[in-house]
């Protein structure tokens, strides 16, 4: 993950298509997620047609980059508007 985590530092500082890095909380996520597999080492990856109560869900615990366009809690987010200029909301969308 650090791998991502420093391609993504580089190419999207440089390209402009990383507005708020978060790989902080991305690591913290992870190892949390690593930890939930532990506890339940008899659960697999979720597969189309699967029972959902014996998986994890889709892409559990894979850090994504999102596009500005939801509000996230105490961040700043433009939500690609000019205003309202550096307001963070308190509630996701």
């Amino acid at each position: 993950m650090l791998t991502f985590i420093e391609r993504a530092s580089v190419i999207g500082v440089r390209n402009n298509y990383v507005m708020d890095e978060m790989f902080e909380e991305a690591l913290i996520y992870a190892k949390d997620c690593d930890g939930i597999r532990k506890l339940s080492p008899n659960k697999k990856c979720w597969r189309y047609g699967d029972d959902p109560t014996n998986t994890f869900p889709p892409f559990f615990g894979v850090p994504v980059s999102l596009k500005e366009s939801l509000l996230y809690k105490g961040r700043i987010s433009y939500v690609g508007h000019v205003y309202p200029i550096n307001e963070i909301p308190t509630e996701e969308t």
